[in-house]
């Protein structure tokens, strides 16, 4: 078994492989990529085999390492193996500035950065220490037992300076105009890079529920975790990039006579009360979560005063589509696809997240309700005079589901839906039930052309986007159909409800 694994980017393979040679020279065993997986190789396989055959993994930490993929599996693994730290497992060494975030914060790492400042991240600003220093360090981290000195420590002289308290956010010195352009092209390049990553996470969450094939839909399932995990630390570097950028964080007054809010979990929990500004927030929970800062959160918009705490700071839109094997094929994809890039250019986009659900039987439903807590939920699909709703049963085929049974679904997250929109024909009157216990509801007294169905969802939710209320949005997608050109604009109809508690 060999001593260490070397993890690393292919940005940081010359400082990699110079770590590999010192601890060869030091009389340690190492597998490092560059000298060990040769031409034909299996990549993937290459790299499991070599972090289980290690007695411990070295991770050369800096940005691009940080965004890897691969590499953060091969870290993974090596933490999965040792959590406590105990066996040291895992030994981080940074090589270049990077921001320590999450798990990292609690993992001591081997420094090879001179003056570094944790909070850095340009690689302009900082150096290595000289070689032989650098050599010294390493070796010294990762020798096993107490690193107690052979010589005792010299006493000193002078009584001990006070710890110096930590400068308040305010008094942050402003950045130069260079460095905010440097910031501000950087804050563009993410932002883009997030909007394709989005798209792409939306088109293999859509390939994954029409998939069949389980070897295919464990392959999908895989991506899709890879693209939340870079999406998640997007997330961070750009709200890390919004705190610096914006003026807010430099105010003075704002320690001082800042109110306590009620910030909410994306994912519905309960409030919390914040009086720090500069206290970190978390938001979010399962597989999405992001630590933003409260300054920050104020220049997104994402922080309001709690009038209520039934208000929640993000609005989950649940999305539910059911098209039965047998009957009319609908185009949903397209109505969804509509949606979801109209909410991806609106003003407001960062307000709101959206879910999906295809092919949803009832079970489905009672799920993605739990699992999203949403505050709107979209249902697209069919619907009929006689039977209400129709969903999908196991097999594919039309399931319908009466008023009541959809208004007692509802009845039980009064607490936390404030509308629901049902794009189906004839939905009027599961919508006149639904709004004995939501506050709006939209359905469909008639049958409704589906072009016109999806023209009035997608003006419906570009209004939502842009600030405006339920009231103003659902005229504008009647007068989109107008517009249009098409018949049944007086089809859908808005039933107002019972208020939020």
């Amino acid at each position: 078994m060999k001593d260490f694994f070397i993890s690393y980017n292919r940005h940081d393979r010359t400082i990699a492989e110079w770590i590999a040679w010192i601890l060869e020279d030091a009389g340690y065993s190492v597998v490092i990529q560059a000298w060990d997986f040769g031409a034909g190789a299996n990549f993937v396989l290459e790299m499991q085999q070599a972090a289980a055959k290690a007695e411990r993994t070295i991770a050369v930490l800096s940005e691009t390492s940080l965004k890897s993929g691969y590499v953060q599996a091969e870290w993974a693994s090596a933490f999965r193996q040792d959590p406590t730290g105990k066996a040291r497992s895992l030994i981080p060494i940074r090589v270049r500035p990077c921001e320590l975030t999450g798990l990292w914060a609690s993992i001591n790492y081997i420094d090879l950065l001179k003056n570094s400042d944790a909070g850095s991240t340009s690689e302009t600003e900082v150096e290595l220490v000289d070689e032989a220093e650098a050599k010294q360090r390493i070796l010294d981290g990762v020798a096993a037992g107490r690193r107690k000195p052979t010589q005792k420590p010299t006493f000193p002289q002078k009584s001990a300076s006070p710890i110096p308290q930590a400068k308040p956010a305010f008094q942050q010195k402003q950045i130069s105009p260079a460095k905010r352009k440097r910031l501000e092209q950087e804050q563009a390049r993410l932002q883009q890079e997030w909007s394709l990553r989005q798209e792409k996470l939306s088109a293999l969450r859509q390939a994954l529920a029409i998939e069949t094939s389980a070897a295919v839909q464990f392959q999908l399932k895989q991506q899709i975790r890879m693209e939340e995990n870079e999406l998640a630390q997007l997330g961070e570097q750009l709200a890390r990039l919004e705190q610096e950028l914006s003026p807010s964080a430099q105010s003075a007054s704002l320690s001082e006579t800042m109110p306590a809010r009620n910030v909410q979990d994306i994912s519905g929990g309960q409030g919390i009360q914040i009086n720090d500004p500069t206290a970190p927030v978390i938001l979010g929970g399962g597989r999405n979560t992001f630590n933003f800062n409260y300054g920050t959160l104020q220049n997104y918009g994402t922080v309001q005063e709690s009038q209520s705490s039934s208000q929640p700071l993000l609005q989950t839109i649940l999305i539910l589509a059911a098209n039965p094997q047998q009957g009319t094929r609908l185009r949903l994809d397209e109505e969804v696809r509509e949606i979801d890039q109209g909410l991806r250019l609106a003003k407001q986009r960062e307000k709101f997240v959206l879910e999906q659900r295809w092919a949803v039987r009832p079970v489905d439903v009672r799920r993605a309700m739990l699992d999203s807590q949403p505050q709107i939920v979209h249902f697209t699909g069919h619907g009929t005079a006689t039977n209400g709703l129709v969903f999908e049963d196991t097999a594919g085929a039309a399931k319908p589901i009466s008023p009541g049974a959809i208004a007692g679904l509802f009845e039980l997250f009064a607490d936390q839906v404030q509308c629901v929109v049902l794009n189906a024909c004839y939905s009027e009157a599961q919508a006149i039930a639904i709004a004995e216990h939501i506050p709006y509801v939209i359905g469909m007294s008639d049958a409704l052309e589906e072009r016109a169905a999806i023209t009035f969802a997608v003006a419906f939710y570009d209004a939502l986007g842009a600030g405006r209320s339920i009231e103003f949005a659902y005229k504008l997608g009647c007068n989109a159909i107008q517009m249009e050109g098409i018949a049944g604009d007086l089809v859908p109809t808005l039933k107002q409800g019972k208020p939020l508690l």
